[in-house]
């Protein structure tokens, strides 16, 4: 056998033993159970310290909010797909409807930019366990 062929086939065994052998962030990433959120609208104002909740499976679910002291609850429903999380939270007090897109950071943080509607005002979210 050639020397680059050797070189090869011993490079292509390490690449396959390493990439058999090591999951993504993505595989072990749970975002279920309680977080706490921080949500800052545009104009200054904010919701800081809320109890968010996801529930159901790793890639879907429902999604409930408390404000203290709960003056805003609302509820809705996620996904999730690689390191991207979406969700919408339907305010009824209010009547309004938050769709907010992030990224998953690591396993105790996420963040993301929001569209509240009506209004189409922007906004931007984070959580943490």
């Amino acid at each position: 056998m050639r020397k680059t062929t050797f070189f090869a086939v011993i490079l292509l065994i390490v690449f396959m033993a390493f990439t058999t052998s090591c999951k993504s962030k993505d595989d072990d990433f749970s975002i279920l159970g309680n977080w706490t959120i921080n949500m800052l609208y545009s104009g200054n104002y904010n919701y800081d310290g809320g109890i968010i909740t996801f529930a159901g499976s790793l890639a879907s679910g429902s999604v409930s909010i408390r404000f203290p002291p709960d003056t805003q609850v609302g509820t809705g429903t996620f996904t999730v797909n690689g390191s991207v999380v979406t969700f919408t939270i339907y305010w009824p007090s209010a009547e309004y409807t938050d769709t907010c897109i992030g990224t998953v950071l690591d396993d105790n943080s996420m963040s993301g930019t929001l569209v509240e509607q009506p209004g189409n005002t922007p906004g931007t979210w984070n959580c943490n366990r």
